[in-house]
C-alpha cells in the first residue's frame, strides 16, 4: 500500500488532506461537547424549584445526550490518534523491510561480484605463476647456451692465441731458414 501511494502521489496528498479534516471535524466535535456538557451540568446545578418533574427529564437527557457525545468523540479521537500511530510504525516497519531486503539484495550482488573478482583473479595468478615457471625455465635454458657460448668463445679465444704463438714460431723458423739460406 505505501509503494502504491509513493506511485501516486497526488492521491497520497489527497489521502493526508482528508485525514487532517477527519481530525478537525473529531477536534469540533468533542470541544462542542464540552460545551454541551458544561451547559447542561450548570443548569442541574442550579436546581430550581420551578422546574417541573418533565422539565427536569428534559435537562437530565441533555446531559446524558452530552455526556455520551463527549465520550464518543474522545474515544474518536484517541482511537484516531492510537491508528495514526499505528498506522505510521507499520508504514516504517515496511520501510525497513524493504529497505533490508533491498541492503540484502545489494549484499548478495557484491557477494557475487567479489566471488566472480576472486575467482577470475585466481585464474590469473595461476596464469602468471605458469608464465613465470616457463620464463624461468626459458632464464635456465639462456643461461646455459651464454654458458656454452662463452666457453666457446674462450676455446676459440684459446685456439686463436694458439694459432697466433704457430704463426709467430713459424715465421720465425722461416725467417731463420732465410737468413740462413742466404748464408750458405
Amino acid at each position: 500500500m505505501i509503494r502504491w501511494f509513493e506511485k501516486n502521489a497526488y492521491v497520497y496528498s489527497i489521502a493526508g488532506t482528508a485525514v487532517l479534516l477527519l481530525l478537525f471535524m473529531a477536534n469540533a466535535a468533542l470541544s462542542d461537547a464540552i460545551r454541551e456538557v458544561r451547559k447542561y451540568a450548570a443548569e442541574v446545578a442550579a436546581d430550581t424549584p420551578m422546574h417541573t418533574a418533565g422539565a427536569d427529564n428534559a435537562i437530565h437527557m441533555r446531559l446524558f445526550r452530552a455526556q455520551r457525545n463527549l465520550y464518543v468523540s474522545g474515544f474518536a479521537l484517541l482511537l484516531f490518534l492510537v491508528i495514526k500511530r499505528l498506522m505510521g510504525l507499520l508504514s516504517r516497519g515496511a520501510q525497513l523491510e524493504a529497505a533490508a531486503e533491498a541492503a540484502l539484495k545489494q549484499a548478495e550482488g557484491a557477494n557475487r561480484a567479489a566471488k566472480n573478482l576472486m575467482g577470475s583473479d585466481s585464474e590469473k595468478v595461476k596464469e602468471l605463476e605458469r608464465e613465470v615457471d616457463e620464463m624461468s625455465k626459458n632464464g635456465l635454458i639462456y643461461i646455459s647456451e651464454m654458458k656454452s657460448a662463452q666457453n666457446d668463445r674462450d676455446a676459440m679465444k684459446e685456439q686463436a692465441e694458439g694459432l697466433q704463438r704457430e704463426y709467430d714460431r713459424v715465421c720465425q723458423l722461416l725467417s731463420e731458414h732465410k737468413v740462413c739460406r742466404y748464408f750458405i
